[in-house]
């Protein structure tokens, strides 16, 4: 089983070394994956043109939104919820490991 894990791991960094990304967007250091910078503090919410809700869950929902024509899930969270449950570090960590991700199947930050 941990042959079947290693080797899946192997051809899923493969797979990521063939692929052709832009030194911007991702990057590595002695073989680590470097978070990418994905946050954008001039962007506002009245930037997005919000279509229909695509997903909800317990901490909010996902939008199919365009921005600058080009459509997009934006994922608006309830802050207060998240506080209040004490959950913040669990989506600190959904962040991060989506920044780190570069896969055809699995939604880029």
């Amino acid at each position: 089983m941990v042959d079947a894990q290693k080797e899946a791991k192997d051809g899923a960094d493969a797979s990521m070394n063939q692929t052709n990304v832009n030194s911007e967007t991702i990057a590595t250091l002695n073989g680590e994956v470097i978070r990418r910078s994905v946050e954008n503090p001039n962007r506002k919410i009245t930037d997005y043109h919000l279509l229909r809700v695509i997903g909800t869950g317990t901490f909010g929902k996902v939008y199919l939104a365009l921005l600058d024509g080009q459509p997009m899930a934006l994922k608006a969270l309830k802050k207060t919820q998240i506080i209040n449950l004490k959950q913040v570090h669990h989506i600190k960590l959904e962040k991060s490991l989506l920044a780190q991700i570069y896969h055809p199947f699995i939604v880029n930050l």
